[in-house]
């Protein structure tokens, strides 16, 4: 199954196994544009992504979740206090108990839908994709957290650059034509892009990834999003 690209993405462990990751980029929301997110995910890829209000949320109620953690107790189950799930935009994150030991759950506040057209006919499917996540692996979230602040906070200030440059690309490659010959094409975007002041090393990472991804889907979304958007200027 397609899985959405993360874009000048940065990787933390949060265990031995790094088996539980938490990866932050730019992700392509569903008007085209490129957002930072902060993506959490499983061995199997599958997790859960927030943007950078609602990670925002996150970082606040850690005290909340610390209290969870730390409070003493021999009884099995979720004390009243924490009953209420920890709401955000479009997620939320549940108290319970997992094998015996404490734990959270992060998942999206309602279902998701997707295609899968491997057949050629596309048909809806919900899934409801869940972090669970326990004392080990919260404390290794708390460590990277500052980390994954600061790098969310880098992303948002080159965001409205990084789509100038995505849209650069997207009109250079339409340009060009689908069978023509990317040679050079940096180096001539390099030049545009300087003109503009918006040339950078991490810029250009994106501009490589972005290039890496021609022809493929997250790129052709990106295109018929671009075109869509134009048509109706």
């Amino acid at each position: 199954m397609y899985k959405k690209q993360v874009l000048l993405s940065t990787v933390y462990g949060l265990n031995r196994s790094f088996s539980k990751q938490v990866i932050t980029g730019f992700s392509l929301n569903r008007s085209g544009s490129l957002s930072p997110v902060i993506r959490i995910i499983n061995q199997d890829y599958s997790g859960v992504e927030f943007e950078a209000s609602e990670w925002a949320i996150v970082a606040e109620h850690l005290p909340v979740i610390d209290k969870f953690f730390t409070t003493e107790d021999n009884i099995k189950e979720v004390p009243e206090e924490f009953n209420t799930p920890i709401f955000m935009t479009a997620h939320e994150i549940v108290f319970t108990y997992s094998y015996g030991e404490r734990a959270i759950i992060l998942k999206p506040s309602a279902p998701l839908y997707t295609s899968n057209d491997d057949s050629g006919i596309k048909r809806a499917r919900a899934y409801t994709p869940v972090i669970v996540m326990k004392r080990v692996s919260y404390l290794n979230l708390q460590r990277v957290l500052r980390c994954v602040t600061i790098q969310i906070n880098r992303l948002r200030e080159i965001t409205d650059s990084a789509n100038s440059c995505k849209d650069t690309l997207i009109a250079e490659l339409d340009r060009r034509g689908d069978d023509a010959s990317r040679d050079n094409i940096l180096d001539d975007l390099r030049l545009v892009l300087e003109k503009k002041g918006l040339w950078s090393p991490a810029l250009y990472q994106l501009l490589v990834e972005l290039l890496s991804l021609y022809n493929h889907e997250y790129l052709s979304f990106v295109r018929s999003t671009t075109t869509t958007q134009n048509d109706h200027a």
